[in-house]
């Protein structure tokens, strides 16, 4: 009975996908549209981040290589304070590689920044595990359709308003020849996408992310698994229904619900053009896409970019923690970072612990031969950020095999 329910849902939630399709397909746009952009200063761009590590790395990175090798491209970097710091130090490693390799001009946003923004809609002081951990599947799905309002969307409309007005003004102050954008923030995006400015999207994530919707027969329902689900992919047959109901769960859950529509309908007061709309034909779009390591695609849209890894260059990790470094010579390691936002509590911490204390027993290897054949991780790095103080008592699951174990603790 349970299957044939889902089945009907799955149907009806089919029929829905395709009416928002017939609405003007705003999952995304396959052609660019023709815009005749203002021009700009020739030579000059622009960056629009958030200051979060895994949504900015890859911009600072472009931004890095641009003055490596192209020196008589003027650079302009606006995101939140603690970013500064790290356009100093790629200036810095720019110029071991090309010594004429010109400073990034910063530019500092004063309004709520991303995770501020993320927190106050969650309504924690700190983005801890208590708000980010859900269970997969149909019955955790309303918690995660509300973590996506947030994630998607996270600034109210006075704040949001604020940082519009703000790049604005700045767009106009630096007048690039063209500006590239972080796919989540979202005021920035709109800014520019009003000002007339030619734009780029570098998005740290995969291309099938973006362009799931894009290709044909629908797969964006069925082929490809809903996020934070535990649909492997390909998808079996059996749990295309689910997937389908689920997909369809998370469209409703960015563009329907009255949440949205109030949001919306403020901003569109002061002119901003209804949100969140990323794919609108407008722009290039640049992301990471390995075949192999990433999911397939049947199709690519001409204004869309598949690149291979876009990693910052860094110095060695010798130059910059020999200790760390001796370390890590040490063993294989297993890398364990959840991201720079996500704050443990004692009990997750706990959890974690006990998680890695069966992933080290499980890899203890007598005898050179066996360890030839199967390597395995023999040792663990862990970066730890608390969300309040507490005591070590999470650790005690490790015991002996602390030595196995190198523990950061991060504020």
């Amino acid at each position: 009975m349970a299957k044939r329910i889902l089945t009907a849902v799955a149907v009806l939630a089919a029929l829905l996908a395709a009416f928002l399709a017939a609405l003007g397909g705003r999952t995304g746009s396959e052609s660019e549209v023709a815009i005749d952009y203002l021009p700009g200063k020739n030579n000059t761009v622009l960056f629009l981040t958030n200051s979060e590590y895994g949504l900015s790395n890859v911009h600072v990175a472009t931004a890095q290589s641009l003055i490596e090798r192209h020196p008589h491209v003027r650079v302009h970097f606006a995101s939140f304070p603690s970013m500064a710091s790290r356009i100093a130090r790629v200036c810095s490693l720019a110029r071991v590689q090309n010594p004429s390799a010109p400073n990034i001009t910063f530019h500092e946003l004063k309004g709520q920044s991303y995770a501020k923004a993320v927190e106050q809609k969650a309504g924690f002081m700190n983005l801890s595990s208590r708000w980010f951990e859900h269970g997969p599947g149909l019955q955790a799905y309303p918690k995660m359709a509300t973590m996506i309002q947030g994630i998607i969307a996270p600034w109210d409309s006075d704040a949001y308003l604020a940082l519009y007005e703000e790049v604005q003004e700045l767009i106009q102050m630096v007048d690039p020849a063209v500006v590239v954008l972080e796919i989540l923030l979202n005021p920035a995006t709109d800014a520019t996408r009003n000002a007339n400015r030619r734009h780029v999207f570098i998005n740290p994530g995969s291309l099938s992310d973006q362009l799931a919707f894009e290709q044909p027969h629908g797969k964006g329902f069925w082929k490809y698994p809903c996020m934070s689900s535990d649909i492997p992919f390909p998808v079996p047959w059996h749990r295309i229904p689910e997937n389908v109901f689920l997909v369809t769960r998370f469209i409703y859950s960015v563009f329907i619900v009255p949440q949205w529509r109030g949001y919306n309908s403020q901003l569109k007061e002061f002119g901003i053009p209804s949100t969140p709309i990323l794919r609108d034909g407008r722009g290039l779009y640049m992301s990471p896409h390995i075949p192999g390591a990433t999911l397939p695609l049947d199709v690519i849209s001409k204004n869309t970019m598949g690149t291979n890894s876009i990693v910052l260059r860094s110095a060695t990790a010798v130059q910059q923690d020999p200790e760390l470094a001796s370390w890590l010579e040490r063993a294989p390691t297993l890398l364990i970072n959840l991201g720079s936002v996500y704050k443990y509590t004692e009990e997750s911490a706990k959890s974690m612990a006990q998680a890695i204390q069966v992933v080290l027993a499980q890899t203890k290897v007598s005898g050179t031969f066996i360890a030839f054949l199967r390597p395995r991780c023999y040792q663990v790095l862990w970066k730890h950020c608390p969300d309040y103080e507490y005591g070590d008592d999470f650790k005690a699951p490790w015991k002996v095999m602390w030595p196995r174990i190198g523990y950061g603790s991060l504020r």
